[in-house]
């Protein structure tokens, strides 16, 4: 969460996350433009090569957020 805070300033774009236990669930939201944006996609991304980084990447999800179905992102 460390790594991502310091991007997140660095970007000056911010999530809505949570963190219970070992677990870190983090949304990106734009609110102009409604919904998502590129830079949603960019931070999203880079949470991903974090989890990477940090072998914190969870199995059968190497492939992605683990998001498909997910309303609102």
């Amino acid at each position: 969460m460390s790594e991502v805070a310091e991007e997140c300033k660095k970007q000056r774009h911010h999530p809505e996350w949570t963190n219970v236990f070992t677990k870190v669930h983090v949304r990106w939201t734009t609110h102009v433009p409604q919904g998502l944006s590129g830079k949603d996609a960019k931070m999203a991304e880079f949470c991903d090569g974090a989890a990477r980084r940090w072998a914190e990447v969870v199995k059968g999800e190497e492939e992605g957020c683990g998001c498909e179905g997910a309303k609102g992102g």
